[in-house]
């Protein structure tokens, strides 16, 4: 199981990641961020916040 989720270690940076829904009609399939660090305590915290306020973003979109 990894550090968080949505977080995937690239290299030796996390990065949160997160599909798309098709009815959105976008041309990518992912969202991608870069979380910036190579701290596991520090992407867990900040993939916690995208991850909240991913969700009313999408809800906006697609209605």
């Amino acid at each position: 199981m990894g550090i968080a989720h949505f977080v995937f270690r690239r290299a030796a940076i996390y990065t949160w990641r997160r599909r798309i829904p098709t009815r959105i009609g976008c041309e990518s399939l992912h969202l991608q961020v870069s979380l910036g660090t190579a701290c596991p305590a520090t992407a867990r915290r900040l993939a916690g916040i995208l991850t909240v306020d991913f969700h009313p973003e999408l809800s906006r979109v697609s209605a």
